[in-house]
C-alpha cells in the first residue's frame, strides 16, 4: 500500500502549514512544499521555483523554520538559482540535502548549526559560490556528493573542499519528482515516481543520469508510475541491451532512446499512445520490437530513423497484425508477426529470431 502523502503550502508570512490541493501552476513563484511519507515526524522539505531565494537572518528566519525540528530531508529542485542566507540554519534533524544543478550560490549561514547534516549532494558541474560560513557547525564527518566529472573542481573549490569526504554517487531527484538510483552491481538504472506517478520532463542536453550513458545496461521502471519518458532521457545509452517499458506509459519523447546503438530488444506496453520524432533513431543493433497494444501507437515518421528495419522483427498481439500492416511507420517493418501468447512482456528478452520467423522462448 502506498504511504499517505500530505502536501502543505507555506508562504513567506506563514505561521502554520495550510494543507491544500493547489496545483503546481497555481503556486507562487517560489513555493515551499511539505509532504510526509508514512511516519508523522519524518518530513521532506521540497523547495521549488525559478527565482533566487530570499536572504533571511536570525531575526527574520525563512518560512520553513517552523518545521526545523522535523525536516530530515531537503530537496532543492532545478530552477532554483540560490540558497538564501540563514535559509535552513538550525534545522536540528536535517540529515541530507540535495541541491539542483541550477544552484549557483549558497548564502551566509544557509546550513549552519544543522548538527545532523552528514550528507550533501550538489548536482551542478560547476561548484556554486558558497559563503565561508554556509556550513558552519555541521558534523565534521559530513560527506559531499558531486557529479563524477566535477570531482576535481569541488576538491579545489573554497568551502566545498573542507568537507571530510567528497565522493561521486549515482542517485538523485528530478523536478518532476522522479527518484533515480544507479546500482553498479547490476548496471541497472532505477527510476521511481515519488508521488505515485510522474510525467518526465524534456531534457535539452543531458538528463541527470546522463553521465552513466556508457555504463547502464538495464532500466528498472516501476509499473503504472511513469506516464511519459521525456526528450533525450536516455539518448546515447550505448550499453543498454534490452528495455521493457512499464505498463501505464503513454508517451515516448523525442530522441528518448536515440543512438542507443547496443539496444537489441524493446518491449512497448499496452496503452502507449505516441512515439515522438527520432525516439529510437540510430538504434542500429535493434533486432526485436514487441508492442503490447492491439491499437498501433501513433509514431512519428522518423521515430525509427536509420534503424535497419529489414533486420527487425515486430511482434504484435494476436489479431492485431492487419492493423499494424496498414499503419504508418509500423507497415515499414519487414518482418511482422503475432505473439504466440497473450502476454508479451514476460520473457521479452528471451525471444530468439530465426530468419523471418520468431520462436518465442524464455531463457
Amino acid at each position: 500500500m502506498k504511504p499517505l502523502i500530505t502536501r502543505c503550502l507555506l508562504t513567506l508570512v506563514a505561521t502554520a502549514a495550510v494543507c491544500t490541493q493547489t496545483t503546481h501552476s497555481q503556486l507562487p513563484a517560489y513555493p515551499y512544499i511539505i509532504w510526509q511519507e508514512g511516519v508523522a515526524d519524518s518530513i521532506m522539505l521540497l523547495v521549488s521555483g525559478r527565482v533566487d531565494m530570499n536572504d533571511y537572518s536570525s531575526e527574520l528566519p525563512g518560512p520553513g523554520t517552523i518545521f526545523k525540528e522535523h525536516v530530515q530531508t531537503l530537496l532543492v529542485t532545478e530552477g532554483v538559482k540560490s540558497i538564501g542566507a540563514y535559509a535552513f540554519r538550525g534545522f536540528a534533524r536535517l540529515t541530507s540535502a540535495t541541491l539542483a544543478g541550477t544552484v549557483e550560490k549558497v548564502g551566509s549561514h544557509a546550513f549552519s548549526d544543522c548538527v545532523q547534516l552528514r550528507y550533501v549532494r550538489v548536482n551542478s558541474l560547476v561548484p556554486p559560490a558558497a559563503a565561508a560560513d554556509a556550513f558552519q557547525m555541521i558534523p565534521t564527518d559530513a560527506t559531499l556528493s558531486v557529479p563524477r566529472s566535477a570531482l576535481s573542481a569541488y576538491a579545489a573549490a573554497p568551502v566545498w573542499r573542507d568537507f571530510a569526504r567528497i565522493i561521486t554517487s549515482h542517485y538523485g531527484m528530478t523536478t518532476d519528482m522522479i527518484r533515480w538510483e544507479y546500482d553498479d552491481t547490476t548496471a541497472t538504472l532505477h527510476l521511481t515516481a515519488v508521488l505515485g506517478e510522474a510525467y518526465m520532463r524534456d531534457y535539452t542536453y543531458i538528463a541527470p543520469w546522463g553521465e552513466l550513458c556508457e555504463e547502464v545496461k538495464a532500466l528498472g521502471l516501476e509499473k503504472h508510475s511513469l506516464r511519459r519518458i521525456g526528450e533525450r532521457a536516455f539518448v546515447g545509452f550505448v550499453a543498454l541491451d534490452a528495455v521493457t517499458l512499464p505498463d501505464g506509459l503513454l508517451h515516448i519523447g523525442r530522441k528518448a532512446f536515440a543512438d542507443c546503438t547496443g539496444l537489441r530488444s524493446v518491449a512497448l506496453p499496452d496503452g502507449l499512445k505516441t512515439i515522438d520524432s527520432e525516439a529510437f533513431a540510430r538504434c542500429y543493433g535493434l533486432k526485436v520490437l514487441t508492442v503490447e497494444s492491439a491499437i498501433p501507437p501513433v509514431a512519428a515518421a522518423d521515430a525509427f530513423s536509420e534503424v535497419p528495419l529489414s533486420d527487425v522483427t515486430l511482434i504484435v498481439p494476436r489479431g492485431a497484425l492487419p492493423a499494424y500492416a496498414e499503419a504508418p511507420v509500423w507497415r515499414d517493418f519487414m518482418h511482422l508477426t503475432e505473439a504466440a501468447d497473450s502476454s508479451l512482456a514476460e520473457g521479452a528478452r528471451g525471444y530468439a529470431v530465426v530468419g523471418a520467423n520468431l520462436l518465442v522462448r524464455s531463457f
